[in-house]
């Protein structure tokens, strides 16, 4: 925090953003399964998804003109699966955070998690500046969000949002058996 504080490249100040938020994630999963009250290796994907979001909220807090919003229907997941949700969850919110709205824009980022079908669907969206579909492809961002998926047995879409801005939405298996193992 204190390096990042006094660093004057942005892109390194953007690497180190990531980097903790990252681990503040991790960190997050921790105190969910082993200092709070939970269910075995389960864990209370709206409970994690809205600290994930305070914790990004409070990371970003120069950034006052952009609400952060997160709804997530109550399900359990495996902490096996937690993990890289988590991570998708950051990497995704973390690139809104910093692409989507330029020059101190204000703009709404909402983080939604729901199950249909017997998956997990989870959506970020934000009413931004967009993207650039070619340029997104091969992005670090992408592959690691498509990484994420993977260990969740599951797909990364990201398109145009309706009205502006982007839509990222991860379709994912419930059970750990089903997902892909790194």
């Amino acid at each position: 925090t204190l390096h990042a504080g006094q660093m004057t490249d942005k892109a390194a100040k953007e690497v180190l953003t990531q980097a903790r938020a990252r681990i503040g994630a991790l960190a997050q999963l921790h105190r969910l399964l082993y200092e709070e009250e939970h269910d075995g290796d389960f864990v209370n994907v709206p409970k994690l998804l809205a600290d994930l979001c305070a914790n990004l909220r409070s990371l970003h807090r120069h950034q006052v003109a952009i609400d952060l919003q997160c709804a997530a229907t109550p399900q359990r997941l495996p902490a096996s699966l937690a993990v890289p949700l988590s991570l998708f969850a950051v990497e995704v919110i973390t690139n809104c955070f910093h692409h989507a709205f330029p020059n101190g824009r204000s703009g709404t980022i909402k983080v939604n998690s729901t199950i249909q079908d017997a998956r997990g669907l989870l959506t970020i969206r934000d009413d931004g500046t967009g993207f650039d579909s070619l340029a997104v492809g091969g992005s670090m961002g992408q592959q690691l969000m498509n990484a994420f998926a993977a260990q969740l047995g599951g797909s990364c879409h990201i398109s145009p949002a309706d009205g502006g801005g982007a839509l990222v939405t991860l379709d994912y298996r419930l059970s750990s058996e089903s997902a892909d193992k790194p």
